[in-house]
């Protein structure tokens, strides 16, 4: 009994100059704060990329829909030709994308909706007017 409160006195002692001394105490913060910075290092950094993504893709939505019009006005019935002409196109520019294509003949529109990841973007275009496509709203 005498040997286990020996035990707890040396251990206060102790612990209370491990709290009193103050040598090494910026190293000591710096090692606590070190994870946390780096997290919101990543953080920013795979932020930054994120309107970088979503402008390149919708660009590429842009191009594959304005591509695909351009043969909707040549071919105008084979609308298994446009869907492989427009996914071509998003395949020629980007990487790990999924892309959709719709095929309107009646009214003589192309739809690209491309997804990757959290990103999805959209163009619709028509021959009638091809330099033209309107970029459907933004999923999230």
């Amino acid at each position: 009994m005498l040997a286990r409160l020996t035990e707890r006195i040396r251990f206060s002692t102790w612990g209370r100059g491990f709290v009193r001394d103050r040598r090494a105490n910026v190293m000591l913060t710096f090692a606590l704060a070190l994870p946390v910075l780096v997290a919101a290092a990543a953080v920013a950094v795979d932020y930054s990329f994120a309107p970088s993504t979503r402008t390149k893709m919708q660009a590429v939505a842009d191009g594959a829909a304005l591509y695909a019009a351009r043969e909707l006005q040549m071919a105008q019935t084979n609308s298994a030709r446009i869907v492989a002409v427009a996914q071509n196109y998003v395949n020629s520019r980007l990487n790990d994308v999924s892309a959709n294509t719709k095929v309107d003949t009646s009214a003589l529109t192309v739809r690209v909706d491309l997804d990757k990841d959290y990103h999805s973007n959209s163009a619709t275009c028509s021959p009638a007017i091809p330099s033209i496509c309107t970029p459907a709203r933004r999923r999230r």
